[in-house]
């Protein structure tokens, strides 16, 4: 079963900060795990300290708490009882300080919201994280003027709907093998999806033939609560659409494009469907 008792979750306490740790209050919650959130700030001392540690020995000479540590403060304090929170700040990059800290942890999930592509500087610390993070991120893109979003809703949908992406290689397999261990560990229904990007219309014996391959990837203590499906047309959309009419709360995805010649090479679809998603986004790395 999947265990995650560490969550890490770097505010910059924009908007976006507030929903982002919803999801991750709702990760901890469901898992009884600590979160820790990070903030990367250029004045903070080499490292990483506690932030209520860099508060006894940061003062500022007017002897007010410094801006960024007294808001980390203020996140804690709000935090539900039953979670243990701590605080983390770091200064220089921040992805190789993200990188660093989920490893001294060592983080089992990092979770981070994306401001979209006309904030170049987030996005690509968004992109490089899911690209380079040695766990898991769970991430989402500023929905502005949309309902907030849960993995875990309440209401009369007893079990969230998750959507997983393959495109049967081996990262997106070890997606699969996650979301079905995550499945095993809370109650979840899962819409195993491929995509056929071809531009010939498949065949009806190809199409059975996949459907049958998906299925026999489906464990047996997993029958009942996991479908199958195929979508056709450019992975992206065929993912968004099938998202979109499941009504999914998440989407688990892995991500296996790496370095700069390949992103030149090929359409990302793990980073396009970041950006274009209408529920949160599971990375597996």
């Amino acid at each position: 079963m999947v265990q995650i008792r560490t969550v890490v979750s770097p505010v910059d306490f924009t908007p976006l900060t507030e929903e982002e740790l919803g999801l991750a209050v709702e990760v901890c919650q469901r898992f009884g795990s600590r979160l820790v959130l990070h903030h990367n700030e250029s004045a903070a001392p080499p490292g990483f300290s506690r932030a209520w540690d860099w508060k006894q020995n940061h003062v500022p000479r007017d002897g007010r708490p410094a801006e960024p540590e007294e808001r980390l403060r203020r996140l804690l304090e709000d935090l539900p009882e039953e979670i243990a929170g701590e605080a983390s700040i770091s200064r220089g990059a921040v992805v190789p300080a993200l990188m660093a800290l989920a490893r001294e942890l060592p983080a089992d999930l990092i979770v981070v919201g994306c401001h979209g592509r006309t904030h170049d500087d987030h996005s690509s610390i968004t992109e490089r994280l899911i690209e380079r993070a040695p766990c898991p991120v769970l991430t989402l893109h500023d929905h502005e003027g949309e309902d907030v979003h849960h993995l875990f809703p309440a209401g009369e949908r007893k079990e969230p709907e998750v959507v997983v992406a393959t495109d049967l290689s081996p990262g997106s397999e070890r997606a699969a093998s996650y979301a079905f261990e995550l499945a095993r560990t809370v109650p979840l229904r899962l819409h195993l999806l491929h995509v056929l990007t071809g531009r010939q219309e498949p065949s009806e014996e190809s199409v059975e033939g996949l459907v049958a391959h998906l299925e026999e990837t489906v464990p047996d203590d997993l029958e009942g609560r996991v479908g199958v499906h195929l979508a056709t047309g450019e992975a992206v959309e065929g993912i968004v659409s099938t998202v979109r009419k499941l009504d999914a709360d998440f989407l688990i995805m892995g991500e296996h494009v790496k370095g700069l010649l390949k992103s030149l090479l090929h359409r990302n679809t793990a980073k396009e469907v970041l950006h274009q998603a209408p529920c949160p986004v599971w990375y597996v790395p």
